[in-house]
């Protein structure tokens, strides 16, 4: 018989707006957003890893498993994994970050209209420091983070939009530039972000996510991108 934890982690992975590829959370930020301990909520994820319920990738993080099988291509790999050739040949960081540049802060400004309490919550959640996290780990934060706003707006079209854009990032070799802005730096422009759309004020969210990514487009770009 499921214990709590894992009945409540269960009704929650129900109702919860994943992505196509079913990764969830961090540990950190679904525990908070459970009310649980960390520690109760690894035992739990490590049973369901073992029931073959849950799959954890290094590097990637950890997708239930029904939505990777749905999800897979004939040759076993997945087809959220990886953006679209077109894409990905077509699109450099340049034009990533022009793109971003449209279409996040208005996201942004929406979620400060219609993000739920538990999408504030969670975006709160996600703007703890991360000053000793690698470079690799700051990356994946904030991939994270910028997805929560575009699934905070609550509309699937824009979701959709920004899954697409995700995959121009992913695809445009966005990894392999250095992460040039300070840890804090990013958090406190993070925070500024999730405060904006906590209060519900929507100027504020875009102009704060507009801030957010010109800082990160004149630190990363300048690398030659």
């Amino acid at each position: 018989m499921p214990s709590t934890i894992e009945q409540t982690l269960q009704e929650w992975l129900e109702r919860a707006p994943l992505g196509p590829d079913g990764r969830i959370p961090a540990e950190r930020i679904l525990a908070t957003e459970l009310g649980v301990s960390r520690a109760e909520l690894r035992k739990v994820l490590a049973r369901l890893e073992e029931d073959g319920r849950l799959l954890r990738q290094v590097g990637r993080g950890s997708f239930l498993q029904g939505r990777l099988e749905a999800q897979s291509r004939p040759d076993g790999r997945l087809a959220s994994s990886e953006p679209s050739d077109d894409l990905a040949a077509s699109s450099s960081p340049r034009d990533v970050m022009q793109a971003r540049l449209v279409l996040e802060p208005l996201l942004a400004g929406l979620a400060a209209e219609n993000a739920t309490g538990r999408q504030v919550a969670g975006l709160l959640s996600r703007t703890e420091g991360s000053d000793h996290a690698s470079a690799g780990d700051r990356e994946a934060a904030d991939r994270d983070f910028h997805h929560a706003i575009a699934e905070a707006t609550r509309n699937p079209v824009l979701i959709a939009a920004y899954e697409r854009l995700a995959e121009a990032r992913r695809g445009a070799g966005w990894e392999r530039l250095a992460y040039r802005f300070a840890a804090g730096a990013s958090d406190t422009e993070h925070r500024a972000i999730a405060n904006a759309i906590a209060d519900r004020n929507r100027h504020l969210a875009e102009k704060s996510l507009r801030h957010h990514l010109m800082v990160e487009a004149n630190t990363m770009l300048s690398a030659g991108a």
